[in-house]
């Protein structure tokens, strides 16, 4: 590798993350493709994050440290893209991990199949679990996939596809910075982070960019209690409230997502605070979900706190979806065919 390669920007955002954050930037550091810029952005973290990004960019010329007042990751992001330099972007969350060869394979599939952005798969791992990182791929015991989508998204179908569930794990994405700038950014909505890449794939595929997943593992993706996605709490009210920003009603796949997380809540009625979230987001659901009677009894059964009769509604109502099998493969174009497709 030399510097007549293309720069790639790499985005780090980091909250509270002095952890990790240093074993993150050197999986980027160790990469072997080495014509890199590392951008960490802080966003206003409450612990020492800002000082471990400071030394990191002291330690290593191509990595640069600044900060801002919380605003979450999307804003995060940007502020990372707005002060790259590269022509192609690639995001690390900072509890996240990359395999050696991760920006070179997959730079050599976004020039081979000109496409605008691709990712890959990956595996999930518990810090609980005090698994040695590096070797988390080498374990005896089968690792936890991330289970990313595998082939092209592009078209009515990639719209489709993305409309059934978000399979594309930011921390795997690498994109041409242009493509991403030209389709506005990540959301700054407060109410839609932690759904804010979901709503920057769809805007992607819906002006006919072409997204590719790949069959490689090459992101470890760290699971602990403080995760921003951690938790039905943070993530299925910017879902439902995601999925109406881009203009498109609840998929049955995603009823019955909303349906088992509000479900588990609901079994269990303490603490107090779980019943409030879980009628809260039954409160979209009717309004966005539903309709005719059952969303009018629905919504009337949570103003009354009548939770048990809400419940009866809500399973007989939602009782078909359950049953029902979504098949995604035909909405891929496997990788193979796009070639004899260009």
């Amino acid at each position: 590798m030399n510097d007549s390669l293309p720069l790639i920007s790499v985005v780090i955002p980091a909250y509270n993350a002095s952890s990790f954050l240093e074993i993150a930037v050197e999986s980027v550091i160790s990469q072997t493709y080495k014509n890199i810029e590392i951008i960490i952005v802080d966003d206003g973290s409450k612990d020492n994050t800002f000082d471990k990004a400071q030394t990191l960019s002291e330690k290593y010329k191509n990595v640069k440290a600044i900060t801002q007042t919380n605003s979450k990751q999307g804003i995060a992001r940007n502020n990372g893209i707005n002060n790259s330099s590269g022509a192609y972007v690639a995001f690390l969350d900072a509890d996240d991990e990359w395999l050696p060869n991760k920006i070179e394979i997959q730079l050599n599939y976004l020039l081979a199949y000109n496409a605008d952005m691709v990712f890959s798969d990956g595996y999930l791992f518990i810090t609980d679990k005090k698994i040695a990182l590096a070797e988390i791929y080498k374990t005896t015991e089968s690792p936890i996939e991330i289970a990313a989508s595998k082939g092209i998204i592009s078209g009515d179908n990639g719209i489709k596809l993305l409309h059934i569930k978000n399979r594309i794990p930011t921390s795997s994405v690498l994109c041409k910075k242009s493509t991403i700038v030209n389709a506005g950014l990540f959301t700054t909505n407060p109410e839609l982070q932690n759904c804010e890449d979901y709503l920057l794939w769809f805007n992607l595929v819906k002006q006919g960019c072409k997204l590719i997943g790949i069959p490689e593992k090459l992101l470890l993706y760290r699971v602990h209690p403080n995760s921003s996605t951690n938790g039905i709490k943070n993530i299925m009210f910017p879902l439902i409230k995601s999925i109406y920003a881009m203009g498109l009603p609840l998929t049955e796949g995603q009823k019955i997502h909303i349906i088992k997380n509000c479900k588990i809540l609901f079994e269990d009625l303490y603490p107090v605070g779980e019943i409030k979230l879980a009628k809260g987001i039954m409160e979209k659901y009717a309004e966005y979900a539903a309709g005719g009677l059952p969303k009018f009894l629905m919504k009337l059964s949570l103003s009354l706190n009548l939770y048990r009769v809400f419940l009866s509604l809500f399973y007989r109502e939602a009782r078909p979806f359950f049953t029902k099998q979504l098949d995604e493969s035909n909405l891929l174009i496997p990788l193979e065919q796009q070639i004899i497709l260009k």
